[in-house]
């Protein structure tokens, strides 16, 4: 039987965000639903989340932005499964240095913006 995880163990920034982060250790396997009143859908977690760390809402496909904040964190290096961690083995972030000029400066003025 999947273990239910309540909504409050999770945070979610924005409505145009692709990730989560967890606000307490998330077990894989464990059931999360980002939406508090439990009516979006739900999440199987496919690892083991430590607390602060993101994981995929959806399938996040290789070469895509991640979203954190309602804007670009980083670019998903492989395809992310929905409830898959998300961190350095998956994830270029976009604070790398030497980043390719397409995205290089894309979270520095999402960041900025992101209330206009």
């Amino acid at each position: 039987m999947q273990e239910r995880t309540q909504a409050r163990r999770l945070l979610v920034l924005s409505a145009k965000d692709n990730t989560a982060t967890a606000l307490a250790v998330l077990r894989q396997g464990s059931e999360v639903t980002p939406d508090e009143t439990g009516g979006g859908p739900s999440v199987i977690l496919q690892d083991t989340i430590p607390f602060g760390h993101k994981f995929a809402l959806t399938l996040i496909p290789a070469g895509q932005f991640v979203l954190k904040f309602g804007v670009p964190i980083g670019i998903a290096m492989s395809d992310i499964p929905a409830g898959a961690h998300i961190h350095l083995h998956n994830l270029r972030s976009m604070q790398q240095e030497g980043g390719d000029n397409e995205h290089d400066g894309v979270q520095k003025s999402g960041w900025k913006n992101r209330h206009t």
